[in-house]
């Protein structure tokens, strides 16, 4: 079980270098009211990485409270057995 660890790292990692980057995507505003749609596409990026990052980081909490539960399942069977 020490390995499945990583099951919780990853995606709470992963999901904050989402986070980051879809914040580093409204930075550089510099609207003139002539390109639209390229403010379109930076803005909906900006949201879909944040939306994206935040799923990632829930997604990274519920499996290490999964992998803590199976733990804790794992030493009540261990402990009955003996």
């Amino acid at each position: 079980m020490k390995d499945l660890r990583w099951i919780f790292v990853l995606p709470v990692s992963i999901g904050i270098i989402f986070i980051f980057y879809g914040w580093t995507q409204t930075w550089d505003y510099t609207y003139d009211g002539t390109n639209d749609h390229m403010d379109t596409i930076r803005t909906v990026r900006t949201y879909v990485f944040i939306v994206g990052g935040l799923i990632l980081i829930l997604i990274g909490i519920l499996l290490g409270a999964v992998r803590k539960y199976v733990e804790s399942l794992e030493l009540k069977i261990y402990q009955r057995e003996k």
